[in-house]
Order: structure tokens, then sequence, then C-alpha cells
């Protein structure tokens, strides 16, 4: 029609009224076996035309929703590949740095030579990945730091250290000395390195690119009903033997228990959402609970949570590996530039990715006398004129930041921040009870690791714990690793505030891995024994906790009841940002198995309440 029309009517105008990208029309003229253009590819070509070109499928998708157009993702990728369309964050993952190694001004954290001063002396390489037909083949090419030149490489479908010594073992001169070491920045920083890795055990590291791919791929499927039947279902609201669950994807439509009318409940709920055999779980007596919700960590796997993108997807990938459903991503104190950098990491990644909950701010505005493993440097007075551009930078995904109430203007930014929708906390502060309790009045409504880096309990100087105690607004984090906390603590906490004590981790970069040198930010850690501290000073340094070990600790060593211990770890944080509730982040509320809420599902191990599948949003993500 458009071709027949041409000599009337102008072929852009035509096509802008029939929602056809002109692109699309010039490759049927020249491809007309090709037959017909999908019938929404208009549709998807003007919600990707209205967004400035930056919405990617997954947002797309939800915006064609609004308009009455259902399609898959993988329906809107197909049409998006075909006619050239790619998001802001595709194209953030493709675009070359802008500066050559040697010019970027990095620090040479390796204290290695690099100098390249003649040829054949210095060949460095790294891996990349190219597509080949729907699959990726990664190549290692060994450039010579003298000339630039390619001295050798090596391609393969694996991406570890081996394809890297492949690529050495082809160079036509041998090599004084193959050198393996990583070194990880952020993404797009030229600032301090967050770790530094020697790779020992290739296997492992393998396995866990692997798994981060696998559980990044998970959220891209359409999510289909499931049911688990056979198991103790265990929330807040208390435990039920042999129940079971039924999911339509997105969220649980009905829960039961065996004992009464199981063929016909579950049985006709499973009809109901059409649930097909092979998506029926057996649990055969397993533990059943709520996905675990994580408000303060910063890592996992070697990746910080500050290591842009990549760094964000390892991370997670090792705690939803280990049940750890939604997390608030704790970002450390660092420069306000590089804070408000990673806010907007935080906030750009958050529509394809419903298990990232916001940003958690640990710092700047921490009392020097309580800092712990924060930079001293990095560390100021919230000012107006700060709390300003955070907010700006965050651009509604901040959840909590921790503030001293004691600073000069802590008071006000507390009050500011609460005002804006953030959830401030009171922590690395060194308040005395008076002005811990005017912080909460404020509006801050969480205690940031209770017991840690704060003044302790005195009889004639309370400080900050009693202020928060007796606050029925006030959610309580705690470390329950046996090491932050010892176990008289932590159960001493369930008794002053029941209900209102969260599991938190304060997870870092070495968490799940093995014990040797890392970075938190600029300064130097050392891990051993699981167990991390500040190389200078030998202070705390975060943790290596995952949820599951701080619930199973709870429940097998402590003898805290299991009802408790899950609570600290599902309804409790959720609670405490009103996820709880239908809210705009996680849409269906979080925090318990009950009709209504959020398809986040995990089976534990009844023995060990080791963690064996793993439901996210209705995706089976383990």
């Amino acid at each position: 029609m458009i071709r027949a029309n041409a000599s009337r009517y102008p072929i852009s105008a035509q096509c802008r009224i029939l929602g056809v990208p002109r692109s699309t029309y010039y490759w049927m003229i020249e491809h007309p076996e090709a037959g017909r253009v999908d019938p929404i590819a208009g549709d998807v070509h003007a919600v990707w035309r209205d967004s400035h070109e930056r919405y990617g499928a997954r947002k797309i998708k939800a915006a064609l929703e609004r308009r009455g157009v259902t399609a898959s993702r993988r329906r809107i990728g197909g049409i998006m590949r075909e006619q050239g369309m790619t998001g802001a964050c595709a194209r953030g993952r493709s675009e070359p740095h802008g500066t050559r190694a040697d010019e970027a001004g990095l620090a040479n954290l390796p204290d290695r030579g690099f100098d390249g001063y003649a040829p054949r002396t210095h060949p460095a390489g790294d891996l990349a990945y190219v597509r080949v037909g729907g699959d990726r083949a990664y190549v290692c090419p060994l450039a010579g730091l003298a000339d630039r030149g390619i001295v050798g490489h090596s391609a393969g479908r694996t991406r570890d250290a081996s394809l890297v010594l492949g690529a050495f073992a082809t160079l036509d001169f041998p090599p004084a000395d193959v050198q393996k070491t990583g070194v990880c920045r952020p993404e797009g920083s030229a600032g301090p390195s967050s770790r530094i890795l020697t790779l020992g055990d290739n296997s492992m590291q393998a396995d866990r690119v692997r798994e981060t791919e696998r559980i990044n791929d998970a959220f891209l499927e359409e999510v289909v009903p499931f049911a688990v039947h056979g198991a103790t279902i265990v929330d807040a609201r208390g435990m039920t033997k042999n129940g079971w669950l039924v999911s339509d994807g997105r969220s649980i439509v009905e829960t039961g228990c065996a004992e009464t009318d199981f063929e016909t409940d579950f049985e006709t709920a499973c009809r109901l959402v059409h649930v097909e055999q092979d998506h029926i779980v057996n649990a055969n007596g397993m533990v059943m609970t709520p996905g675990y919700v994580d408000i303060h960590s910063h890592g996992a796997w070697g990746s910080s949570f500050d290591d842009g993108e990549k760094g964000i997807t390892t991370a997670r990938a090792g705690h939803m590996a280990h049940g750890t459903t939604r997390q608030v991503l704790s970002l450390i104190t660092n420069p306000i530039d590089v804070i408000c950098g990673n806010l907007k990491t935080v906030h750009d990644m958050m529509p394809d990715r419903p298990d990232i909950l916001g940003a958690h701010l640990e710092g700047p505005f921490l009392a020097m006398s309580r800092k712990g493993a924060h930079d001293p440097n990095c560390l100021v007075d919230p000012t107006p004129d700060l709390v300003s551009r955070m907010l700006d930078a965050a651009d509604g995904c901040l959840r909590q930041i921790t503030i001293a109430p004691e600073l000069p203007h802590g008071i006000d930014a507390i009050r500011r921040f609460f005002l804006a929708g953030v959830v401030p906390a009171v922590g690395h502060c060194d308040a005395d009870y008076q002005t811990a309790r005017k912080g909460f009045d404020a509006g801050a409504g969480i205690m940031t690791h209770m017991f840690n880096a704060m003044n302790g309990l005195h009889h004639r100087d309370p400080g900050p714990i009693p202020a928060a105690v007796e606050d029925p607004r006030v959610t309580i984090e705690l470390i329950n690793d046996g090491f932050h906390v010892q176990d008289p603590m932590v159960k001493l906490g369930f008794g002053l505030a029941p209900h209102r004590i969260a599991f938190v981790t304060d997870a870092m970069a070495a968490t799940d891995c093995p014990d040797g040198h890392y970075l938190l930010g600029a300064l130097d850690v050392d891990v051993r024994d699981g167990h991390a501290r500040l190389a200078s000073n030998g202070a705390i340094a975060g943790s290596t906790l995952l949820l599951e070990k701080a619930v199973s600790r709870a429940v097998l060593e402590l003898g805290i009841s299991p009802v408790d211990a899950v609570e600290a770890a599902t309804l409790t944080p959720a609670r405490a940002f009103g996820f709880d509730r239908r809210n705009d982040v996680t849409g269906f509320p979080i925090g318990l198995l009950a009709p209504g809420f959020a398809a986040d599902v995990l089976l534990l191990d009844q023995e060990t309440w080791t963690v064996r599948r793993v439901w996210c949003n209705g995706h089976p993500v383990r």
C-alpha cells in the first residue's frame, strides 16, 4: 500500500501514520520473501521512540500492557533486534572506554612493571565475548604493551583463566613469567579497585560465571504457574505441616494444608490457574518459607554493589543462590560524585531486576568516632545541598540512609530524607539517648546493625539502643553471625524488641569466597576464617554472612523458634519499607506465604535449613 501511494504521499508520512518504521518498509522492499511485519512492530517502535530510545524489552512490555497490547519479552526483543533498536542499558554495556589503557590514569594496584619498553617483553590480555549465531564465544587476544600489536590469542566457549593461559601458549617466544591476577574496578570509574583476586580455583569461578548468567537469564523468561505440596510452611504467621501452595506465576493464589480436603482444594486451585504437571513440586517434607529479604548488604562472590552493573549482577547472584530473593543494595562511603554515580546505576537497573529493591547509603553521614571500615576522608556533615544532590541522583531509588543524628545537620537531614520517602536509619553514631530519640521522632525508622558501630548500653549513659528498643516504629537490624554480635546478645535483641528484629548480613565482596586479601573501597581488608578485618587496625570490615546462614544459626544453634527466625529474614525487613503491602516497587506485597503476596518461595532442607529451591517473583532461579 505504501509503495502504491508513493507517488502521491511521502513514504515517511505514510509510515508515520501507519506506525511502521521506515527502516522496516525499506527492508521489506528488499526482502519480499520475509513475509509480513509483526503487527505490534509499530507499537514497539513508538514506545521506544517516545522513551527517547532508552527503553529495553522489559520496559517496552510494561508500556504496551498499559496500552492494552500484550506480548512476551522474547517477541519484543526479536522485533528490537530485527529493527536495530537497543535500550540504554544494552548500549551502556557495549560502549568503549574513552581512553587508552595507558592514558586512563588508573592506579597500578598490582604494583608491576607495565612499561612495555620493547616488543616481546610485556604481553597482556583480557577476555571479551563475540556473538556466534545465538550463542556467545569468548576470545582472549594478547597485545604487546610496547606496540599494541597482537602476539597471541585463544578462543573458546568458557570464560575463565584457562582461556588466558591458552593464549599465552600460542606465543612464538617463551614467556619468562605468566602472572595470573585479576584487577576489577567499578565500571566506568577510574577510582580504586573494589578487590584484587588471585585466580586460584578456575572451576569455581567458571561455575559462578555460569550461575550468574543463568540467574540473569531466568528473569528474561516468562513466568508460568507452579505449585508445591508436601512441605512444612513457615512464615511470620506460624507453622503448617504438610502444607501446599499454588501460584499463577506472579503471585500466590492459594495455600492450604493437606490434612483438610487436599485433593479438592489443591487440585481445584491448580486447575484454576492452569498449572501443568511438570510444574507441580513434591517437597517431600522440606521447609517452605517466603524468600529472604536483606536490607543491608554490600556484595558477594568477589563483587561489590559499588562495582557497576556487572558487580551488582554477580553479587546478587551470590545472594540469590542462597535464598535472598530481594535485596536493598548498600553502597559504602565514597566521594559524593561516586556515590551519586552508583545511585544512578542502581536506579537504571531496577526496571529489569525485580529482585533489586533500591539502594541503601551507609555513609557518608557517619560519626568519625564510629566510622568502622568507612573511609574517614569521605565522611561529611549532611548539609542541605548534599541532601539535595543525593535525592536528585537517586531519583526515587534510595530506600535507606544511615545517619549519625548528633552531626550538626543530622536531625534536619533525617527529617528531610523522611519527607522525601526515604527511611533514615540511626547508626555509626555516638549519640546519647535524647539525641537518638530526636532522630527517631524526626523520621528515622531503622537502627543500623544494633550493637555494632555505636556506643553501647550503660546504666548512666543509655545511648541510642534503648531509644530504638522502646520505640515501636523502629526496625532493628542485627548481624547474626556469632562474630559481630555474640549469641547471648542476639537472643537479648529478640527479647527486647520482638517482631522488630531484622536479620541483615552487611556482607562484603568476600562473602561466599575463599579467605584472602580484598579491598573495601580504598581500604585493605584481610579475610581469615570468614571474618573480615581492616589490615590497618584490625577493625571489623563488614561480614561474609548470608541470610541463609543467619536463619539456620538462629534455629539450629540459638534455639530461636523457626517462626521468629523466618520473620526476621522476611516480613520484618519487608515491613520496614512498606513492602508488606501493595506498593510501586514490588507490586505484590512480600514477606509472607499468603494469597495475594508475590511468588517469592524457598524450599529448605528440613535438617540443615540449607536452601534447595528458589522462586523469585515467580521465576525459578534455583
